[in-house]
């Protein structure tokens, strides 16, 4: 008989516990958190960041002689 009630007990728990609500997220902090990737991740355009590197002039000395940076 013991083992039932705790059988039944333990499932009871279990069953409230997979049905409780969920914490609500903070979306200031979403909106934070996002603007924050967007500006990690736009560094600038790929002539800009070719540039910058140095290890691309070619690269970047046929994009300028093809006028193709100012587009």
């Amino acid at each position: 008989m013991k083992k039932l009630t705790i059988t039944i007990a333990s499932a009871v728990a279990l069953g409230l516990s997979a049905c409780a609500e969920e914490p609500a997220e903070n979306d200031d902090m979403m909106a934070d958190e996002t603007s924050m990737a967007e500006e990690a991740t736009a560094p600038g355009n790929i002539v800009e960041v070719a540039a910058d590197d140095g290890s691309f002039t070619t690269l970047v000395a046929a994009i300028n002689a093809a006028e193709l940076a100012t587009r």
